[in-house]
């Protein structure tokens, strides 16, 4: 079974595999289901007047089939 990491002039790196939180602010945290590595990804928001992050949680969390 493949894991993943490839070795690089005599170090293994990871290929990885991010699983990344639900957004919820201007960035998401991301561990890579492989190694474990953590890193942060920048949420965008793709229509200019939904700027304001609060409003976008309000929305979320007014969707019915939000779980």
């Amino acid at each position: 079974m493949p894991t993943g990491k490839l070795p690089v002039g005599g170090y293994v790196m990871c290929v990885h595999h991010w699983i990344i939180k639900r957004a919820n602010g201007p960035t998401s945290e991301g561990r890579c289901k492989r190694c474990g590595e953590k890193k942060a990804f920048t949420n965008t928001v793709i229509d200019n007047h939904m700027g304001d992050w609060s409003r976008i949680a309000q929305a979320r969390d007014n969707r019915k089939d939000y779980a």
